[in-house]
This record gives structure tokens, C-alpha cells and sequence, in this order.
């Protein structure tokens, strides 16, 4: 997890907290067959209430501000330096009440 977070620490300057929170985050989705924030909860840490990770990860998602310009430069950072390696790009759209929010995913193997 320190990995993690210092890679993301480097690109876009978040406070220790929400890093490390992130990093537990990616960890658990790379565990876990499905995507259901309460399952997510349940992984994240040990000792700590699932509810509370719950709301943890609630606060995060709603108070999230992320500069996408980093954010692109951080993934650029993670691709492969050395190929060859495929890349799959997917781009969706849910509304959540009649708000959309667009997620654009990238994946490499």
C-alpha cells in the first residue's frame, strides 16, 4: 500500500488521509469480483467498523475535486515503459437522479 500511495502522493497532492484511503480503495476493487461500495467497506480495514468505512468512502466520493489533467499524467506514468502491452479503453455514462456523470476507464495488460 505505501507504494501505492507515495505514486499517487507524486501526482496530484493529496492530504495523507484521502491517499491513503484511495490506495485501500484500489486495493479492495483489485480483491473483489463486483464493485458494491458496501463489500468494498467490508475489505478496506481491519478493526474498523464496516459502516464507518462505509461512510468513509461516501465522504471521499462526494468531496472528491480531482484535477483530470493529473490525474491523465498519472496513468501516463503507470503505463508499461517497455511493450509490448495492449490497452483497453472503455467510456460510459449513469445518472445518478438526473445528474449524469461520465467514467471513462483504461485498463493494459
Amino acid at each position: 500500500m505505501q507504494s501505492i500511495t507515495n505514486v499517487l502522493s507524486d501526482h496530484l497532492g493529496w492530504h495523507r488521509a484521502r491517499l491513503k484511503l484511495m490506495a485501500r480503495f484500489q486495493l479492495a476493487l483489485e480483491k473483489l469480483p463486483a464493485t458494491n461500495l458496501r463489500k468494498i467497506a467490508a475489505s478496506l480495514k481491519a478493526g474498523v467498523e464496516h459502516e464507518s468505512n462505509y461512510r468513509r468512502i461516501q465522504r471521499f466520493l462526494s468531496g472528491c475535486d480531482v484535477d483530470f489533467t493529473d490525474l491523465g499524467r498519472l496513468l501516463v506514468r503507470l503505463l508499461p515503459q517497455e511493450g509490448p502491452y495492449v490497452a483497453v479503453l472503455d467510456r460510459t455514462e449513469w445518472h445518478f437522479g438526473s445528474a449524469p456523470a461520465g467514467v471513462l476507464m483504461m485498463g493494459w495488460t
